[in-house]
């Protein structure tokens, strides 16, 4: 009985080595894409939520025919808090302020549906507005440059 042959199958140290590099060089150049790109849908995602819940704070403004203004707060998380006591809650890292007509550090939801001023979201050097043009028009969410 014969004993098989070792066929020298396999990679080297220095093979492995080189590849480890490689691919430790593609995720260094990597990180600061994906970096970005978290920043940049968290943003997105905190406009779609405060355009979505302005438009219900709207709605109860409307309903109550009563005027609701929104301001920052950062009691008990960052965000934004109506006069009717609702929070909105934004991701850690996201500021937001509110540009107004006369200065006011709050924007009003008229009880006619018609908002006075706009919201500006940033995060990593990035900013949304959020705004209505109209009366009782959509909510616009666009970037600010």
């Amino acid at each position: 009985m014969t004993q098989p042959q070792a066929t020298g199958a396999g990679y080297s140290l220095l093979e492995l080595l080189v590849v480890m590099a490689i691919m430790a060089m593609i995720v260094v150049m990597a990180v600061p894409f994906t970096a970005g790109t978290v920043d940049k849908f968290s943003l997105a995602s905190d406009a779609r939520l405060v355009a979505a819940q302005l438009h219900s704070v709207r709605d109860v403004a409307v309903d109550m025919q009563r005027d609701v203004a929104v301001s920052v707060t950062s009691r008990p998380a960052f965000g934004l808090e109506t006069s009717e006591g609702q929070f909105i809650s934004l991701s850690p890292g996201t500021a937001a302020s509110i540009l107004a007509p006369g200065g006011r550090n709050e924007m009003v939801i008229s009880w006619d549906g018609s908002m006075a001023g706009s919201i500006i979201l940033s995060r990593a050097g990035k900013s949304t507005r959020i705004y209505a043009s109209q009366l009782n028009g959509p909510l616009h969410v666009e970037a600010v440059k």
